[in-house]
């Protein structure tokens, strides 16, 4: 059956009841289990990790950070919440709200490419006895961890390892009163709202670099690109590029206007 253009205009969104509010549990059997969720836009409740897993890997997905529905009403963001015990936790190109521990305990974080935020001011990426290894990602919630080891961050909100003296954190931008090893190079500064496009999801500038954010959150990445969640797509690199061919073959007395769309 052919879908019709409309059909094809609609986004997967995926819900465990018709009543918001019901939370997605998983639980694990066998000796190693591992978990894959993969492709899902998920919300109307938490991400309930139970159980024991070797490994789980959440990649491409959406775990709703929360918003406002049509009628004014808040949607409250889907927050992952570890019940059971996990030797390791991938974040791969996603977007979640936050990790909260309820009873459960995670050996190892690992997000790229991804970015963490929330509307509600109490969610947190919140894994006291963690290791986080973090790169080319956008943290707009505040971070708690045993250790961490990060590269190509834009953090918005404090990060707060127990262990400072291992680890490291490069070519990054870090909250102020974060409490991390020391950042190289440079130091703490703070992450203004308008160095975004938008921070509304659902937009398509969600979380995007504006042209007001400075060069070094545009070009800070150890390659020269942005940092933050869109650092593995190159695109100051990319523009670099087109600047470069265009000035080669523009007529004499003309001058180029680059008008950037999201």
């Amino acid at each position: 059956m052919r879908a019709s253009e409309r059909e094809l205009q609609q986004r997967p969104y995926l819900r465990c009841d018709d009543d918001e509010g019901t939370d997605w549990v998983f639980t694990s059997a066998g000796l190693t289990p591992e978990l894959t969720i993969e492709g899902l836009w998920y919300g109307g409740g938490k991400l309930v990790l139970a159980g024991n897993y070797r490994r789980v890997t959440i990649r491409s997905c959406t775990l709703d950070p929360g918003g406002t529905r049509a009628d004014a009403s808040a949607l409250d963001p889907a927050e992952l919440v570890i019940q059971g015990t996990i030797d390791e936790l991938l974040i791969d190109r996603s977007i979640i709200a936050g990790i909260s521990l309820a009873g459960g305990a995670v050996a190892a974080l690992h997000i790229r490419d991804s970015t963490v935020a929330s509307t509600s001011p109490t969610i947190k990426l919140d894994l006291p006895a963690t290791e986080l290894t973090i790169e080319r990602s956008t943290l707009a919630v505040e971070t708690i961890g045993l250790r961490i080891t990060a590269t190509e961050i834009l953090a918005q909100k404090p990060i707060t390892v127990a262990d400072q003296q291992n680890g490291c954190v490069r070519f990054s931008t870090i909250a102020p009163l974060s409490q991390i090893p020391a950042p190289y190079p440079g130091g703490l500064a703070d992450v203004f709202p308008h160095y975004f496009v938008s921070t509304r999801f659902g937009d398509p500038g969600f979380y995007v670099l504006s042209e007001s954010a400075p060069d070094a959150v545009v070009r800070g990445a150890e390659n020269g690109s942005e940092i933050g969640a869109y650092s593995r797509l190159l695109n100051p690199l990319k523009l670099d590029s087109v600047r470069t061919k265009i000035h080669e073959f523009m007529p004499i007395g003309r001058l180029a206007a680059f008008i950037r769309e999201n």
